[in-house]
């Protein structure tokens, strides 16, 4: 453990009581009403017009000592057994507080002890941005220190002292993240190796909620002198602790915790104990345990499902709601369901299937209007069908623009079906024209969709293609029915995959 050293070279020999200077070595500030944490503050208050308070039993040793120039070790304050009180009132985004040191036992090394009143400090804390509503809640807060310390050892000040400082927090489910930075000061003091006056106070925490009813943090706080180097511990005290509370009912809450010096600087303890209890009301309502309330059963709302394709004309289909299932008989179907929201999915042969989102209300009737689009490709064992013509410029290969969509859902097809390893795509023209030309001009053609294909994301490596000109109509007769019938593009399936999907 440390042993503090923190006036060592103030006295060519062992002190007595009229040599110490000014110094208060009770470096613990409890907070007021801070929830999960025992020595950083959070940026929350409790609802307005609210009261807390609480009584901390602090128990801590061997804060202050010097050395003399003999190497004599005094332990100027020794064992320190004091009872921290502590009232606040909250009104809006203000909390009001007081704190009342009682020493019952303050023990030296030198011929002084005894218990005591400590400096009285009134707290107040106000709040910027509340962290119930907002990512990082911000606050500020005060502390003056009234010199009423009547304890003979340096647990107290002759003057007033003061303290100002911003508090931060998050909160991130059941993990608290606070940290507390300011400023303070009170009387001057001097000696050979510790210069004190004003300096920076700062403390972080971590607190986790366990459950609504306790936890425990861990914390690291100090302060620095600004007139004595950071790199020398004296002017520096750091503590650590590890604490916890428990809630013993809606209003008391039980908290302990241990903590020791860090540095050798002048208030570290080697050890510190604290034990206490409060009253404290709920702050969070997310605290509050949730009453079990019996609901009523719900009544129940309908469906009204109407099935049309982009015609207008009923279509027989499926419908799915959740593990719900059933079917659309001439368009129509009628479903009760709970009140609430609900992802409908219908699906008919020869159609995409489509999904809709819709609400039920209790004893409402939902009216649903789904109208089907007609699947123009389909996926053969020899062949991916399409319903339409792929549609050119008259005796050219550019491809209409009303043929892209129907070209897409082609390229969509081979994108998902990587099991269709190698497609050939066909040209075919009517008999009209110079043979010679039609030959080019279906190749051409074969190649315009290739491409399309291509630049839609599909690997040219599994695509070919040919124009066969008129060589191969699908009806000899020499008319426009006929001559509309043997312009086409056609998709051939060369190679499957070894293990092909199921096709139609």
């Amino acid at each position: 453990m440390l042993f503090v050293l923190a006036l060592g070279a103030a006295f060519g020999q062992a002190p007595t009581a009229d040599d110490l200077p000014e110094l208060d070595a009770q470096l613990y500030r409890p907070p007021v009403d801070s929830e999960r944490t025992l020595w950083t503050r959070d940026a929350g208050l409790g609802a307005s017009k609210t009261f807390t308070g609480r009584a901390l039993i602090d128990v801590f040793h061997n804060p202050l000592g010097a050395v003399g120039d003999d190497g004599t070790h005094t332990r100027i304050v020794r064992d320190v057994v004091a009872l921290e009180l502590m009232g606040g009132a909250t009104f809006g985004p203000i909390r009001a507080g007081l704190h009342l040191p009682v020493y019952g036992l303050a023990t030296s090394d030198l011929d002084i002890g005894g218990g005591g009143l400590g400096d009285i400090a009134i707290d107040l804390k106000g709040v910027v941005l509340d962290p119930r509503k907002f990512p990082l809640g911000i606050a500020f807060a005060t502390r003056v220190g009234l010199p009423t310390n009547t304890v003979s050892v340096p647990l107290g000040s002759r003057n007033l002292s003061w303290e100002v400082e911003a508090i931060l927090d998050h909160r991130f489910r059941d993990v608290l993240l606070a940290a507390n930075i300011g400023t303070g000061g009170g009387a001057s003091i001097e000696a050979s190796n510790l210069t004190l006056k004003d300096a920076l106070h700062f403390s972080a925490g971590v607190g986790y909620r366990v459950s609504p009813d306790a936890g425990f943090s861990v914390e690291v706080n100090g302060k620095s002198s600004y007139r004595t180097p950071l790199a020398d511990p004296v002017g520096a005290p750091f503590e650590g602790m590890v604490g916890g509370w428990y809630r013993l009912g809606d209003n008391l809450v039980l908290r302990g915790g241990v903590g020791t010096g860090l540095t050798s600087g002048a208030g570290a303890s080697t050890m510190r104990t604290l034990i206490g209890i409060g009253y404290e009301p709920r702050r969070d309502e997310d605290l509050m345990p949730e009453p079990i309330v019996e609901e009523p059963v719900a009544r129940l709302g309908s469906l009204k499902l109407k099935v049309r394709n982009t015609d207008g004309q009923p279509v027989d289909a499926d419908w799915r709601v959740g593990e719900r299932s059933g079917t659309v008989r001439s368009g129509r179907a009628n479903e009760d369901f709970e009140p609430g929201e609900h992802l409908l999915v219908v699906d008919a042969d020869g159609y995409r299937t489509t999904g809709q989102g819709f609400v039920v209300e209790a004893g409402q009737a939902t009216v649903v209007e789904v109208t089907l689009e007609a699947v123009r490709v389909k996926v053969t064992q020899e062949r991916i069908e399409i319903t339409e013509k792929v549609f050119f410029d008259t005796n050219e290969s550019t491809i209409k623009a009303e043929s892209f969509g129907l070209l897409d859902e082609v390229a969509a097809i081979l994108t998902e079906r990587s099991d269709i390893v190698r497609v050939r795509i066909e040209g075919h023209t009517d008999s009209r024209g110079e043979e010679g030309f039609n030959l080019d001009l279906s190749r051409h053609r074969a190649a315009a969709v290739r491409d399309y294909l291509i630049e839609g994301g599909v690997s040219e490596t599994r695509l070919g293609s040919e124009g066969f000109g008129e060589s191969q109509p699908i009806d000899p007769a020499d008319g426009e029915a006929a001559w509309q019938l043997n312009r086409r593009v056609e998709f051939h399936i060369e190679q499957w995959a070894e293990e092909a999907s199921d096709v139609e």
